[in-house]
C-alpha cells in the first residue's frame, strides 16, 4: 500500500489557523463582544478547515450571531467531513427553521432523529412546526417526547397543551399547565394560557385569578390585560373591561385582539359608531380577522346597515365556517329581515355544535332533532 502523502505544509498552517480563528471567536462571543466575533469568523474560510467538531462550533457561533446562512454553510461543510451527525443535524435544523424554510428543517430534524440523536430541544423544536403545519398529532406526540426526556421542560408542557387546547382537549390542556406553572411558579405565558382555557370553559372567576398571577410577574404585558379585559366582560364588568382594554392599548395600540375587545364592550354599552371603529382598527391590523368581522358586522345591523352586516358575516364565516357564534348573528339578522327559512338554519346551527347552550342545559326529555312527533308534546 503507498503511503499517504502528508499534507502541504502551507496547507496544514492555513488549517491550524482557520481553527484558531475558529477558536478565538467563541472566545470572542462569551465575552461578549460579538462584532470582533463576527469579523472574526468571516475571515474564516470552511474550506481549510478539516476537522468536522471545528465546523459544527463555527457553525453554533454563527448561529449565536444570527447568521444563520452562514451557520448553514459551515454545518454543510461538517457533515460533508462526517455525513449523519444527529447533532450536527440538529443544528442545522435550528439555522432552517430561523430562515423560514419549515419543510427543510422538519427533514433535518427527522434525520437528527433518525440517527439518534435525544435532545429534547430538537423535539420541541420540531413539534413546533408540525403544529404551524397543521399537524397536531404528531406535534402533540413530540412534545410529549421532548418532556420524557427532560420531565422539567415546562414550555414543551406548555406547548402540548396548546395543541390539546386546539383539539378540544381543554381539561387535559389544563393539567399540563397546572403542572408547567407548578413546576415554574412565574411562568407568566403558562398562566396566561391557563386563563385563556378556563375562559373558554366559562369559569371566568378562576380565569381571573390566573391572569391576576400573570400580571403580577409581567404587569404591563398588554395581551394578558386584554385577555383580563375579556373575562371581566363576561362577568358583565364593564367599567373594569374598559380600564383592561385601554390600558392594554395604551402600551400597544397594535394588539388586534384588544381592539376587537373593545368593540364587544362598545357593542355591550350601546354604542355601535364607536364600537365600529374599533373593530376597523383591529381588522387594519389583521384583516383576516373573523370574530372582529362578525363583530363590525353586528355593529352594522344595530345601525341597520344590514346590506353591508351581511357582507361582513359571510366574510367572516368564509374565514371561519365552524364558528356558531358568527352563524347565529348572521341567522338572527336574516329573521329579522324575514328570511325565516335560511335564518332559522343559521340560528339553530349553533344547537349542533359543541360548547353552546344545549351542553350546560340539563333537561329532561331528549331534543327534539326533527324527527317525526305525532302525539307527542314539544316544549319549547
Amino acid at each position: 500500500m503507498p503511503r499517504k502523502k502528508p499534507a502541504p505544509a502551507r496547507h496544514q498552517a492555513a488549517q491550524n489557523e482557520t481553527g484558531l480563528m475558529i477558536q478565538h471567536a467563541a472566545a470572542l462571543l462569551q465575552a461578549g463582544r460579538r462584532a470582533e466575533c463576527l469579523a472574526c469568523l468571516c475571515e474564516a474560510d470552511a474550506r481549510n478547515v478539516s476537522s468536522h467538531l471545528a465546523c459544527n462550533l463555527a457553525g453554533l457561533v454563527a448561529l449565536a450571531l444570527g447568521e444563520n446562512e452562514r451557520a448553514l454553510e459551515w454545518f454543510g461543510r461538517a457533515l460533508a467531513l462526517v455525513p449523519g451527525q444527529p447533532d450536527v443535524l440538529a443544528n442545522r435544523g435550528v439555522a432552517l427553521q430561523q430562515l423560514g424554510r419549515a419543510a427543510e428543517a422538519l427533514a433535518a430534524y427527522g434525520k437528527a432523529v433518525e440517527t439518534g440523536c435525544a435532545k429534547p430541544e430538537v423535539f420541541y423544536n420540531r413539534g413546533n412546526l408540525l403544529r404551524a403545519a397543521g399537524r397536531l398529532g404528531d406535534a402533540l406526540a413530540s412534545y410529549e417526547e421532548a418532556f420524557w426526556l427532560n420531565p422539567a421542560y415546562v414550555e414543551a408542557l406548555r406547548a402540548a397543551a396548546l395543541v390539546l387546547r386546539d383539539l378540544g382537549r381543554r381539561e387535559k390542556a389544563l393539567e399540563l399547565l397546572d403542572e408547567a406553572v407548578r413546576q415554574r411558579p412565574g411562568f407568566a405565558d403558562a398562566l396566561n394560557d391557563r386563563g385563556n382555557v378556563l375562559q373558554e370553559l366559562e369559569r371566568f372567576e378562576e380565569a381571573l385569578l390566573a391572569y391576576n398571577a400573570a400580571l403580577g410577574v409581567v404587569p404591563r404585558r398588554a395581551d394578558i390585560l386584554s385577555n383580563r379585559g375579556s373575562t371581566w366582560l363576561a362577568l358583565g364588568q364593564c367599567q373594569n373591561a374598559g380600564d383592561d382594554f385601554r390600558a392594554a392599548l395604551q402600551i400597544d395600540p397594535a394588539i388586534a385582539e384588544a381592539w376587537s375587545n373593545l368593540g364587544n364592550l362598545l357593542l355591550t354599552q350601546l354604542s355601535p359608531d364607536a364600537a365600529l371603529e374599533a373593530y376597523d382598527k383591529a381588522l387594519a391590523l389583521r384583516p383576516s380577522y373573523a370574530e372582529a368581522l362578525c363583530g363590525r358586522a353586528v355593529a352594522l345591523k344595530y345601525l341597520c346597515r344590514f346590506e353591508e352586516a351581511l357582507a361582513g358575516f359571510d366574510k367572516a364565516i368564509a374565514l371561519d365556517a365552524a364558528s356558531p357564534h358568527i352563524k347565529n348573528n348572521k341567522g338572527a339578522l336574516l329573521l329579522l329581515q324575514g328570511n325565516f327559512e335560511q335564518g332559522l338554519d343559521l340560528y339553530e346551527f349553533r344547537w349542533s355544535n359543541a360548547g353552546t347552550a344545549k351542553d350546560l342545559a340539563k333537561f329532561d326529555a331528549p331534543l327534539w332533532n326533527g324527527e317525526d312527533v305525532s302525539g307527542r308534546s314539544i316544549a319549547v
